[in-house]
């Protein structure tokens, strides 16, 4: 990617803290729900500053991905 006039590549910024939040898995072109209680956090392997969480697929949804 470039920023628009050739000479250098885009760097896409780094999501704010708390932006990534999701309940839902992306199977089979489709979100489903996770079917697990289970959040993970997600974070930034740079500053270690969290970013959000995410749930845990359930095995279930893993078997159907």
């Amino acid at each position: 990617m470039t920023n628009g006039t050739g000479s250098q590549p885009e760097r896409p910024g780094r999501p704010k803290p708390g932006s990534l939040s999701r309940d839902h898995s992306f199977v089979g072109g489709q979100w489903v729900p996770s079917g697990s209680d289970e959040v993970l956090p997600v974070t930034d392997s740079g500053t270690e500053n969290e970013l959000g969480r995410v749930r845990s697929a359930s095995t279930a949804v893993t078997d159907a991905a």
